[in-house]
């Protein structure tokens, strides 16, 4: 069982994730973990200043010398909690981490509310854009939303109408 505040380190590796990942139980008060997660508790330490140091790439040259890839474990790295725990981090004192932590903070907020606004004016334009563009379906082609300067209907033709085609040719 994990408690909110705990790592968990996954040794499945992926792409995105070459020498696994180590993340924060944060959404949920409690979490069960397999047995191949290896879990900890930070102690002496600013949790989200850890939290930072395991969103960078700084721990992999560690998990690099200790790890293999077993046989029967393809995409599962060989690492024994006690080689994990031999990893060595460099850390500032607490006012340091402090400071740290809070900009890294403030950055995860600022790229999760651009993000947020990047997911609004995505789904924006595709209601402009099925707005703006009739269906072949309406009687009359007339888009729902206009510029004030254009006023005809539309016409329906087909790609052959208005489109040089070769065939065979790429």
């Amino acid at each position: 069982m994990l408690k909110r505040g705990e790592f968990a380190y996954n040794k499945s590796y992926s792409k995105e994730a070459p020498y696994g990942s180590i993340k924060r139980l944060e959404k949920y008060n409690e979490g069960a973990l397999s047995t191949l997660y290896i879990a900890f508790t930070p102690e002496n330490i600013n949790s989200d200043f850890l939290k930072a140091f395991f969103d960078t790439t700084k721990w992999y040259s560690h998990i690099v010398q200790v790890s293999t890839e077993g046989a029967r474990n393809h995409g599962l790295l060989n690492i024994s909690p006690q080689d994990f725990f031999e990893m060595s981090i460099t850390i500032p004192k607490s006012d340091e981490q402090n400071n740290i932590s809070r900009i890294y903070n403030l950055m995860n907020s600022l790229l999760s509310l651009q993000q947020r606004k990047l997911e609004l004016e995505k789904q924006l334009k595709f209601f402009l854009f099925q707005n703006a563009i009739p269906s072949k379906e309406a009687v009359i082609f007339k888009p729902k939303i206009r510029f004030r300067e254009f006023q005809d209907k539309w016409k329906y033709a087909k790609l052959s109408e208005i489109y040089n085609t070769t065939r065979g040719a790429s």
